[in-house]
């Protein structure tokens, strides 16, 4: 998989998504449970965000429920992830490094 991106526009549409509305009605630091979005679509909303990649779950998310706050998560996250060195024995994702004896 490559890198993955998600920045405050992409974290909108989603959000819209869920919610039924224009992205542009959605401000970086709105709360969204005040918009709507109760504990049902911030899951939802969690596992789209892992089928991506992203390491968060509903908890993640509802302790800070703005766009700008989700996009720094997912930053901070995906960064994380990338630093984060690769099972020993194994060099890429074909694992084509030394067997383990």
């Amino acid at each position: 998989m490559g890198d993955v991106v998600l920045g405050q526009e992409e974290v909108r549409a989603l959000v819209a998504g869920e919610l039924d509305v224009d992205p542009a009605a959605i401000g970086p630091d709105e709360d969204l449970v005040t918009l709507g979005l109760h504990s049902m679509r911030m899951i939802r909303i969690a596992a789209r965000l892992r089928r991506r990649g992203v390491r968060v779950n509903f908890s993640d998310l509802a302790l800070r429920p703005t766009v700008l706050a989700w996009s720094e998560l997912i930053e901070e996250r995906l960064g994380a992830e990338r630093a984060r060195p690769g099972p020993p024995g194994r060099a890429g994702p074909r694992g084509g490094g030394p067997r383990p004896r």
